[in-house]
């Protein structure tokens, strides 16, 4: 059970380990596909530093995994917390956003399309 944001994000970080460990790739490696310092990897593999949703679907496909692997059930993981709704109009979100790049933008709204489904 994760009572805080830390400790949520400490078990992000310790699946992208054993992820990157599995695929055999190393922190420089991953650091240098996505344009990261090596220090950015290890910060984000203890959940010192939250990667963003479109750095943790980047991560993802760099090392074949599905993205949902790397986060926590937060059904089991947060029982405090209402089932989320996906009756939230999300694209909101995204469109509200200002600064957002297309890239992200788009990788954005084809992660809220999926999990909509």
């Amino acid at each position: 059970m994760f009572i805080n944001n830390n400790e949520f994000y400490q078990e992000i970080g310790s699946r992208i380990r054993n992820a990157r460990n599995l695929a055999n790739v190393s922190q420089d490696d991953l650091a240098i596909r996505l344009g990261l310092t090596r220090a950015s990897i290890i910060n984000i593999e203890k959940g010192r530093h939250k990667p963003s949703l479109h750095v943790l679907l980047e991560i993802a496909s760099m090392l074949m995994v599905n993205y949902i692997s790397l986060i926590p059930d937060s059904t089991s993981s947060f029982p405090h917390e209402t089932a989320f709704s996906t009756s939230i109009d999300l694209n909101n979100i995204v469109s509200d956003q200002p600064g957002m790049d297309n890239p992200t933008k788009e990788t954005v709204e084809r992660f809220i399309q999926s999990i909509q489904k």
